[in-house]
Parts: structure tokens; sequence; C-alpha cells
């Protein structure tokens, strides 16, 4: 396999069956260096009741914004795992990275009540990706400007 296109890619999905699972991680470290050992080792080893997954690799320095993520989804996932894999992970690379039993209605709620991203999750993802916002923000900063984020997208939503 060539991995030479890879050479300045910051965001990598990989769908790998159980043999490149441990192989294709430490051919892909050396283009994409942001990885890391224990990206590399963690995809290596992935536990079979674990379906895909995401890393983020943020910066060592302010303002910590991502510099780089990799998906990762079981080729032997059904197609309709596959899907969801796909649009949780990526959208956990892209940002929302973390689950939680209180986020409803969403596919990151721990209950997997819901497959695929819901128009609660497109609205949380483009609140994130808002000009207004930017990396190293404090909460303090962040907490007026994304009560007006959420007011425009509100005004413009169909859904909400």
């Amino acid at each position: 396999v060539n991995f030479t296109n890879l050479a300045n890619a910051n965001f990598v999905v990989m769908f790998l069956d159980a043999d490149e699972s441990k192989t294709v991680p430490s051919q892909v470290a050396p283009l994409a260096p942001w990885m890391g050992l224990e990206v590399v080792n963690g995809i290596e080893s992935l536990p079979d009741e674990i379906y895909c997954i995401a890393y983020g690799r943020t910066s060592d320095a302010p303002p910590f914004g991502y510099i780089g993520s990799v998906v990762v989804v079981k080729a032997e996932n059904p197609p309709r795992l596959r899907k969801s894999c796909i649009q949780e992970e990526m959208s956990q690379a892209l940002g929302l990275a973390n689950d939680g039993a209180n986020i409803r209605p969403s596919i990151f709620n721990d209950d997997e009540e819901f497959a695929y991203l819901t128009a609660h999750d497109e609205f949380l993802l483009k609140m994130l990706y808002d000009p207004r916002l930017a990396d190293g923000m404090t909460p303090a900063t962040q907490a007026p400007i994304l009560r007006q984020v959420a007011q425009d997208a509100m005004k413009k939503s169909l859904i909400f």
C-alpha cells in the first residue's frame, strides 16, 4: 500500500481488517508524525469489542487546537454499524470528543439510542465551527459568544 499522499494529512480515516490493524498504523505514523506512538499502539491493540475509535491530537502549546485526527473503523463491521461509526467517530475527531449520558438526542449518548447523527448533533458541529469561536478561548470568553451563536443558529433552523 502506498501512503505517500498522506505526507501533509491532518485527518486520516482508516478502514482496517484484523490483520491490517496490526501493521498499517506503524506504516502511516511516519507520514503523520502528530499521531504519536500511543495512538499507533492503541490502534494496533484495539480490543475486539471496540468497533471504531477516534483519536484527536492537540498542540502542546497554546492555543491547544487540534493538529491532527485519526479515525479507525473495523472493516468487518456490518453496513449499518460502519455508517454509524463513520458519523460518530468523524464528528468526535472534528471536536465533539466526549460521549455522555446527558447528551440527548444525540449519537453521543452512551445508551446508543441513536445510530446516526441527529439534527442536534449537526447543530453542535455548526456551533463548534462558528468563526466567532477560536482555539484557546477561556470558558468565560466562550460563554456569551456561544449563547449568541446558539440564538443565531436557532433563528435560521427549522428544527428548533
